[in-house]
């Protein structure tokens, strides 16, 4: 993971202090110094970091010198400048709280996870929170324990960024961040009639646009195939499935992803007569199973590839 230089941050809500190896959030500071930094009583902050995020891991490093009954934590993983709104900013986070145990907050949304039932956080112990974002998954770790997870809402590449409630001071002691790439998971029949559109096709031209791809047999996950594949398509970032031949295990799929709202890129091949009902007003990539038509399709492929990456 790299390292990042946790004095290099922007000041959103709230009084922070820069030292030589860390950075304190000010949360004894008095309403008359800061009323902004305040909602409903209770003192607030938030900072941001230069570095962009989309996908991947971020790690903090913090210790609470006084808590409360209403002390949070949270790494801001999806941040946005509203325009035209009395409220200039979104965000989504997820952390820890003594009021409501593991969280995610997604725009005022809040989503609890397991919660001990006891005051989570303690004074003057270190804490090390992490956020592992794959897809539309959302991963929170406490101490190196997964202690949630949930669906996220899409969100575009934004800057990393730190949230605080407390009534006393917090020490930011680290910062890491370890991107990803997008991953592209692929839906269709495994048999060697295919593996050639997969092969030469799909993993090439994913590959080439900067994501990762793997296909459902390709998982060294143990467990069951239906989780492992489930999984997999809530950590994409889009889905291709090939839905020439009537598979229902393709279909099942498909319909997954689209339930999750995931970017799904269908292809078949031309010799399918007609399309299922319920996919029929999708938009479909034919192909011409033959070398003559590999530079069409993969063109085709890269452009939808492209207009994917650049809304994400």
């Amino acid at each position: 993971m790299e390292k990042i230089l946790i004095n290099d941050f922007t000041p959103i809500l709230g009084m922070f202090e820069k030292g030589d190896d860390s950075v304190v959030f000010k949360g004894n500071g008095s309403m008359e110094d800061n009323i902004s930094c305040y909602r409903n009583n209770e003192p607030i902050g938030i900072i941001l970091y230069p570095k962009r995020f989309k996908e991947g891991r971020i790690k903090a490093w913090i210790k609470f010198e006084k808590v409360d009954d209403d002390s949070i934590f949270g790494i801001i993983f999806d941040y946005i400048i509203q325009h035209n709104s009395n409220q200039s900013f979104r965000h989504q986070f997820a952390g820890i709280s003594n009021r409501d145990g593991y969280i995610c907050n997604m725009f005022g949304d809040l989503k609890r996870f397991s919660y001990a039932g006891q005051q989570l956080i303690e004074q003057d112990k270190e804490y090390v929170i992490m956020v592992d974002i794959r897809g539309a998954l959302l991963q929170l770790y406490v101490n190196d324990v997964l202690v949630g997870s949930c669906n996220i809402s899409k969100f575009t590449e934004t800057n990393i960024g730190l949230y605080f409630n407390n009534s006393g001071n917090v020490q930011i002691l680290g910062l890491e961040v370890e991107r990803q790439k997008p991953k592209a998971f692929v839906v269709m029949q495994f048999s060697d009639d295919y593996k050639a559109i997969y092969e030469d096709v799909i993993k090439a031209v994913c590959g080439e646009k900067g994501f990762e791809v793997i296909r459902g047999d390709e998982s060294r996950d143990t467990g069951m195939i239906i989780s492992d594949i489930v999984r997999q398509i809530e950590e994409s970032s889009v889905i291709i499935a090939d839905i020439t031949p009537d598979n229902p295990n393709v279909f099942y799929e498909v319909g997954y992803a689209h339930a999750l709202r995931k970017p799904t890129i269908l292809m078949s091949d031309k010799t399918r007569e007609k399309l299922p009902f319920d996919l029929s007003g999708f938009r479909t990539i034919f192909y011409d199973n033959k070398i003559g038509g590999k530079n069409i399709v993969e063109k085709m492929l890269g452009g939808y590839l492209d207009d994917i990456a650049s809304g994400m």
